[in-house]
């Protein structure tokens, strides 16, 4: 059990909201899921004395689920890693019983990091036995598969669109296009057709990948009324960029690796005449040979983990939601575009550290960052913001924004090695099962 003295037991207890109660537990009906999970993380940060285990009993009756390992990515997320001893830094695994959450002490090399925890999933079955841990990979994608194109964000040219997809048809995917529908404000629709066009995607057993049309704005609004355990239960291949930020890291969130890449009806046209649409679908395909080069090193040094980022400014509108990422563990990819004068740059790479969310990165690679300033006053702010890291940083990968887009896959492991020369970042495992 869970235990702790004086002050730090009673503030368990209040948490739990279960004052007659010695043990940190509590009934289901006493507490909403999400209620629910935040308990848990403001539980983890109490400082306790921890022994050879550490239970948290909980009579979870059948209407949740917990995702269920804590790394150290994830204590570096709710502030909990300084708090604690040696040996749960090592990393602690959580386990559903029967009819409680029990830990365990494991080394973090035994199981995937990064994961979610802690997540309480409403209207779920508990499955029998223990649940497996670990990232859920989509199938590949082949010619011959069905792609769905979804337009979640802003809306959509039709010529571009058009354009986009017959490229896709060309080489051999047969495509569904979004339907057309009446824009409302800057959106391509309204938020509930938005996003029961995205579940549709999803939900479809004829497809085997979603692709976003473009960017724009709109996707963060749809993020509260959709379900990690859901996107858990369909791992489809996603591909997407700028905007798409906010649903990709939200998938690897939830386990599933996603694809940072060309969009249907933004880039994927030139794409597929410069090879960046052959990188993509070599990936998509299953190949873990990839690689991205890094033209400059602006601090030298070698790296591996798991990929995660995408635009910088949709990644930092995260900030302070339930759904802003931790890059703890992680290599960090950050791209955009049209971001100046310094100031705005520089403000937000002071957010990112702020928050807390670069804490613990193991690497970060930047794009060619287009319309954010001259080139010398962009590397002289990221060098100043974050250049006392002590981890490799990189510049200008063509990812994202800019002339030339290379796809990266986000929540696989991958390897960042700079030199004086600049270096590449490559791919150590595919993405796809």
């Amino acid at each position: 059990m869970a235990c702790a003295s004086g002050g730090e037991a009673a503030f368990l207890r209040e948490l739990l909201l279960d004052p007659a109660d010695d043990h940190a537990s509590v009934e289901a009906e006493a507490v909403a899921p999400r209620r629910l999970e935040v308990l848990i993380r403001h539980a983890l940060r109490v400082p306790l004395e921890l022994g050879d285990g550490f239970e948290i009993d909980l009579e979870l009756r059948d209407q949740c689920l917990f995702r269920h390992f804590v790394t150290r990515a994830e204590l570096d997320r709710v502030g909990a890693y300084e708090l604690v001893d040696d040996r749960l830094r090592n990393g602690l695994q959580l386990c559903l019983g029967d009819s409680h959450l029990e830990a365990s002490f494991e080394p973090l090399a035994s199981y995937q990091t990064g994961c979610s925890v802690c997540k309480v999933l409403a209207n779920r079955d508990i499955p029998e036995g223990r649940m497996q841990a670990g990232v859920r990979k989509p199938a590949p994608l082949r010619p011959g598969d069905r792609i769905a194109v979804v337009a979640p964000s802003g809306g959509v040219d039709a010529e571009r669109l058009a354009a986009g997809v017959a490229v896709l048809e060309r080489r051999g995917f047969p495509v569904t296009s979004p339907a057309r529908r009446e824009p409302f404000r800057l959106f391509s629709a309204r938020d509930h057709e938005r996003r029961e066009e995205l579940v549709a995607a999803f939900e479809d057993p004829e497809v085997r990948a979603v692709w976003f049309a473009r960017g724009g704005y709109g996707m963060n609004r749809l993020l509260p009324d959709l379900d990690p355990g859901w996107i858990a239960s369909h791992p489809k291949l996603c591909v997407g960029f700028s905007d798409a930020t906010a649903y990709l890291q939200w998938m690897v969130s939830a386990g599933v690796p996603a694809l940072h890449g060309p969009m249907v009806a933004h880039d994927v046209v030139r794409e597929a005449e410069t090879g960046g649409l052959d990188h993509a679908l070599g990936i998509a395909g299953g190949t873990p040979d990839w690689a991205v080069p890094v033209p400059q090193a602006l601090v030298p040094g070698r790296a591996e983990g798991a990929i995660l980022g995408g635009c910088l400014a949709v990644l930092l509108s995260l900030a302070g939601t339930p759904y802003q990422p931790s890059f703890a563990g992680r290599i960090a990819l950050l791209e955009d575009t049209h971001e100046r004068p310094q100031r705005k740059l520089d403000r937000m790479l002071i957010q990112l550290r702020q928050a807390g969310m670069i804490t613990g990165a193991r690497g970060v690679v930047f794009g060619t960052m287009p319309e954010c300033g001259h080139e010398h006053e962009i590397r002289e702010t990221i060098l100043d913001c974050l250049g006392d890291l002590g981890v490799p940083i990189g510049f200008g990968a063509p990812v994202g924004h800019g002339d030339r887009h290379l796809a990266v896959p986000l929540g696989v492991s991958a390897r960042l090695a700079l030199d004086g020369d600049g270096g590449r970042l490559a791919g150590l495992e595919s993405m796809v099962a």
